[in-house]
């Protein structure tokens, strides 16, 4: 009965709090969603959001600074989620640059982002698509940008051969030849990724296929029923600066900590890729409902998948549907747990867990509401079924040995070097890869260029939320996992894909290696 009491207690709170928050402004939450552009994001909404602080507001926060802030909290309160400017045309203007942003009341946190302080703006490809983009490099160190996910030639792809200098520009052109799904952009520059991504260089990347009747019965209103979240770490100083090493560390969604979202009571999609620098997320939701897995990197999965909870290591991406049907009128919360020592790979270094076994977190506040006149209340049994290969069409088996940590992380015993192809490779070819983890800590290896499907984990197929098109697989201490892939339509002697665990700081100390597509 207590439980139950503090229960309804909680949710009048966190109601109280969003309509105080919109006091004075009916259409607060819906002004903050940003449009769809064509064009360069201006600035004008950000003027908008600063004319609407009051001096009310100011005081608030002056009377709740302190001198003291070692013990800075999770939130300040609770913070209507961020969504990321939306661009839809073909023609794309990114800037890299240094900014500030305010994750808690009254500090400013210093960042970076593509076009404007704190990661970047989503954008939204359709399969087909001839993109351009010009990427204006504002920083005063070389960068990169990779495409990560996304099948497009080596020389565009964004790795560490494709450097773009300080205060200088690059403009990329490719087609889009990949399935409807979720990608992300981010610098690949060898030795000195982690620190521009973890600052917030990242956005992500929606594909849309207009001629897929499954993708035109699924939810795909973004800002509606569909939304991008984009799930990281960040441990801040005394001075809510960005540290590397200790500090007070806590989840970020969309550039947003203790973030809320008001949804409607119907199925609504998101779109999750975990863009941290080193550990996962494990999601669940309060309510105890299953979480409706349906696509993974390259695209939807055969079927939908249903679990209780979610893990999502670095780089991965998931599409899940959340049924909120019976919740109208509820404060409900998606959940993070992460066990100690291998709830981020890492296991107890740089990277390691942060929850125990038994605790949970309120990543998100869901407020539910009524649903759209136009809600979507189911979802297909039947997805996609891509075409995949079968184990007897391979050319060749491959053995990737990930070992460490020694001085250094290495792939088959060697640290990356950025002159050595480790790999050649014959377009066209089906190959199986087999990645046995020989040390104590789990790795996400990603591979460049190509979507797989998992064969097997330690012998058993994997299971069926991981059945889908991938580019990134979690990789165990002391496991083997073996995936298969083909290398089509891109051939380069001077460009070379990268392989690597997509823990940043191993990395940036060897834990790469590099393959080039070689014409017969």
């Amino acid at each position: 009965m207590k439980n139950q009491i503090k229960n309804v207690i909680t949710g009048l709170i966190a109601c109280l709090v969003i309509l105080l928050a919109a006091c004075g402004n009916e259409d607060e939450i819906e002004d903050e969603v940003p449009q769809i552009i064509n064009e360069e994001s201006t600035e004008e909404e950000e003027s908008a959001e600063e004319e609407e602080s009051t001096e009310e507001e100011e005081s608030t926060e002056e009377e709740e600074s302190t001198e003291d802030t070692s013990g800075i909290p999770y939130g300040s309160g609770l913070t209507t989620l961020k969504f990321p400017e939306i661009i839809t045309s073909t023609n794309i203007d990114l800037t890299m640059d240094y900014g500030s942003t305010e994750f808690y009341e009254g500090y400013l946190t210093t960042t970076r982002g593509f076009n404007g302080s704190y990661l970047g703006p989503l954008l939204l490809m359709n399969k087909d698509d001839i993109i351009n983009i010009t990427v204006n490099n504002n920083q005063s160190e070389a960068t990169t940008v990779h495409w990560h996910g996304m099948h497009v030639p080596p020389n565009i792809d964004g790795g560490p051969h494709v450097v773009i200098d300080a205060n200088s520009t690059w403009q990329p052109t490719f087609t889009v030849m990949d399935e409807a799904s979720t990608s992300w952009y981010h610098p690949h520059i060898h030795g000195n990724s982690r620190e521009q991504v973890n600052a917030g260089l990242a956005g992500m990347i929606i594909v849309r296929d207009e001629s897929s009747p499954i993708q035109a019965i699924l939810p795909k209103t973004l800002y509606i029923d569909e939304y991008p979240l984009i799930l990281q770490y960040q441990a801040f100083d005394d001075s809510y600066e960005f540290v590397t090493q200790g500090g007070t560390e806590v989840p970020v969604i969309n550039g947003t900590i203790d973030p809320v979202l008001e949804l409607p009571a119907q199925m609504v999609r998101f779109h999750i890729l975990n863009a941290d620098d080193g550990e996962n997320f494990t999601l669940n939701l309060s309510t105890g409902e299953d979480i409706i897995v349906i696509g993974t990197e390259g695209g939807l999965l055969p079927a939908p998948a249903y679990v209780s909870k979610l893990e999502i290591t670095n780089g991965e991406r998931y599409e899940i549907i959340l049924d909120l049907a019976a919740y109208q009128g509820q404060t409900i919360y998606l959940q993070n747990t992460a066990p100690v020592g291998g709830g981020g790979p890492g296991g107890g270094g740089p990277g390691g867990g942060r929850l125990s076994a038994i605790n949970v977190e309120n990543m998100i506040t869901l407020i539910i509401s009524e649903p759209t006149t136009s809600a979507i209340t189911t979802i297909p049994s039947a997805l996609e079924n891509f075409p995949s290969w079968s184990e007897s069409e391979a050319d060749i088996t491959r053995q990737k040995i990930l070992a460490g940590p020694g001085p250094n992380w290495t792939i088959d015993g060697v640290g990356y070097d950025r002159d050595v192809n480790n790999l050649e490779i014959p377009l066209d070819n089906i190959e199986i890869w087999e990645i046995t983890n020989d040390s104590d800590q789990e790795h996400p290896f990603h591979i460049h260029d190509v979507q797989f499907y998992i064969l097997d984990i330690d012998g058993a197929a994997p299971p069926d939320h991981k059945a889908g098109r991938k580019d990134v697989v979690q990789v165990l201490a002391g496991s083997t996992v073996r995936f298969i892939t083909q290398f089509e339509n891109f051939a380069s002697d001077e460009f070379p894909y990268m392989y690597h665990c997509h823990i940043l700081a191993h990395e940036a100390i060897g834990m790469m290696g590099q393959f080039i597509v070689v014409e017969e």
